[in-house]
C-alpha cells in the first residue's frame, strides 16, 4: 500500500514538473516575440495586441495570441505561437481560421518555435490559402534562421499581401510581385541547405556562412523592394 502510494505520489509530481516546464518554454517564445513584435510594431507605426489571455468574437476562444494592426490601412495580422512537437498541417490551418475569425484579422502567422515539428513540405516559411503563413523560428540544433529575422520576414510578407489588396486604383505589376516572392521563398530553401553545409564542412565554413549572410541580406532586399512598389 505504501509502495502504491510512493509510486503514484512520483507520478504525479514528475507530472506537474513536465506541465510546469511546457508552460515555461511556451511562455519564453510567447515573450521573445512579444518584444520582437513590439520593436516591429515600433518602426512600423503599427498597434500591436497582446490578446494571448483574451476572449475574441468567437464564444469562449482565445485563438491569437498577438494582433498587429497596420497603421497605414487599419488591417489586421494576428500571430499565433505554437512550442509542440509534430504539428499536423491540418491543425496549422484549424489554428490559423479560428485565429483569423477569433481576432477579426485579414491574415494569420503561424509560428512554430521549432521547425523540426513542422510537416516536411512546410519547410521554415510556406504560405497557404491566401492570407495564411507559417513559419519557424529555429530548428533542433537551436539554428536560427535569417539571424532570427524570420518574424519580422513574415511580417513583411503579410504586410505586403495586404497592401497589395489595398491598392485597387493603382497600377501594379503583379507578375513582378509574384516572381519575387517566389525567388524569396526558393532562396529560404537554399538557406536551409547551405546552413546544414556549415555543420558538416569544416574548411569552408567561413565562406559558406559569407553566402548565407549574403543570402538573408538578398531576401530582406527583395521584400523590401515588394513593398516599396505597393508605395509608388
Amino acid at each position: 500500500m505504501i509502495l502504491r502510494y510512493l509510486s503514484t505520489g512520483v507520478y504525479w509530481v514528475t507530472f506537474l514538473y513536465f506541465i510546469n516546464y511546457t508552460i515555461d518554454i511556451i511562455l519564453k517564445i510567447e515573450d521573445e516575440c512579444k518584444k520582437k513584435l513590439q520593436w516591429i510594431a515600433r518602426i512600423h507605426a503599427d498597434k500591436l495586441e497582446v490578446t494571448g489571455n483574451t476572449k475574441g468574437k468567437i464564444t469562449g476562444s482565445k485563438k491569437g495570441d498577438f494582433v498587429l494592426t497596420l497603421g497605414d490601412n487599419g488591417k489586421k495580422i494576428v500571430f499565433e505561437m505554437k512550442n509542440m512537437s509534430n504539428i499536423p498541417q491540418k491543425y496549422i490551418y484549424k489554428e490559423l481560421k479560428e485565429a483569423i475569425a477569433n481576432r477579426e484579422s485579414d491574415y494569420g502567422i503561424f509560428v512554430a518555435k521549432n521547425k523540426d515539428s513542422l510537416p516536411e513540405n512546410v519547410g521554415w516559411f510556406n504560405e497557404y490559402d491566401g492570407n495564411h503563413l507559417v513559419c519557424a523560428v529555429e530548428n533542433n540544433e537551436c539554428e536560427a534562421m535569417i539571424d532570427g529575422e524570420i518574424i519580422h520576414i513574415a511580417y513583411k510578407w503579410a504586410r505586403a499581401k495586404l497592401r497589395l489588396e489595398d491598392t485597387k486604383e493603382k497600377k501594379v505589376d503583379a507578375s513582378k510581385i509574384l516572381e519575387k516572392t517566389t525567388e524569396i521563398q526558393e532562396k529560404i530553401g537554399d538557406l536551409r541547405k547551405i546552413k546544414l553545409q556549415c555543420t558538416n564542412i569544416d574548411k569552408s565554413t567561413e565562406a559558406i556562412r559569407e553566402t548565407t549572410k549574403d543570402t538573408e541580406k538578398e531576401i530582406k532586399r527583395q521584400l523590401e523592394e515588394i513593398v516599396d512598389s505597393l508605395s509608388e
